[in-house]
């Protein structure tokens, strides 16, 4: 059922963005937040559930309840722009972005992220686009 509500709801509410999307949405945020060059911000967060049968401790979390974790990359506006959901409230955040589809994505650069371009009213030489995440995921970033 959740796969066949995908294929029928993700083309509108969660499409993958185009070379000129990830434009606006940079503009957007240069706008919005004075962060040139920005195509979004990931975060993750705990959903509560109720444990599954027969499952263990996978679902457990750290803050002691059960969860799936949601993952995802939102615009300025606090839009989603790609996702991530399921993973076990066990697994860190590390291993969450590790494990993913969006991780994929990003690695074998199938997002169509704009080349670099200098920032906005410079000569600089061009800076490419940036995801904000925190200092975690980062580090995954750097190590790869």
């Amino acid at each position: 059922m959740c796969h066949s509500l995908w294929e029928q709801l993700h083309v509108e509410f969660i499409p993958h963005p185009s070379r000129q999307q990830w434009i606006e949405i940079s503009v957007k945020f240069r706008e919005v937040c004075q962060f040139s060059h920005c195509l979004g911000a990931d975060d993750r967060k705990h959903i509560r559930i109720i444990k599954p049968q027969g499952t263990g401790s996978e679902y457990f979390n750290y803050q002691t309840y059960f969860s799936i974790i949601l993952m995802a990359i939102v615009d300025s506006q606090y839009r989603f722009v790609a996702i991530a959901v399921g993973a076990y409230g066990r697994t860190n955040d590390s291993m969450v972005f590790k494990n993913s589809y969006m991780m994929r994505r990003l690695y074998n650069r199938q997002f169509d992220f704009p080349p670099p371009q200098p920032l906005p009213g410079t000569d600089a030489p061009p800076m490419p686009f940036v995801l904000v995440a925190d200092e975690e995921l980062n580090l995954i970033a750097d190590a790869d």
